[in-house]
């Protein structure tokens, strides 16, 4: 599993870094449907965090349907994911599009919009390299 890390300058919460980490690396196929989730105090002691963030992280990420736990076995990566990452897509494309409106709305133009586009896909793909 590849290493997950934390930003301790960002202003995002550490719950919310570890949440967004560990869906991105589920969803991208980094950690495999079925995979065991690495131990709330192993995950603590190799981030140096506190381990009730780490299980906050885990709580969050099973009410969303992306891990599930067993208990005294620990946390696992879901196994059918097919269904959340559609409604992940729909969201998406739900608020792609009302930004777009918003867009119009303002007055941008096509092109605008489109550089908006561009500009932020480069930014995301930059990110994750």
């Amino acid at each position: 599993m590849n290493s997950v890390t934390v930003d301790f300058k960002s202003r995002k919460p550490l719950c919310d870094q570890l949440v967004d980490n560990f869906s991105d690396m589920i969803f991208n196929g980094m950690i495999a449907p079925g995979d065991q989730m690495p131990s709330v105090r192993s995950l603590a002691a190799d981030l140096a965090i506190n381990p009730n963030t780490i299980q906050k992280a885990y709580t969050e990420l099973e009410r969303r349907g992306i891990i599930y736990s067993i208990p005294g076995r620990g946390s696992f990566a879901e196994q059918e994911l097919s269904e959340l990452i559609d409604k992940y897509k729909s969201d998406a494309k739900r608020q792609i599009t009302e930004a777009l409106k918003n867009g119009f709305s303002a007055g941008m133009t096509v092109s605008e919009i489109q550089a908006v586009i561009s500009d932020v896909s480069k930014e995301l793909i930059n990110a994750n390299e």
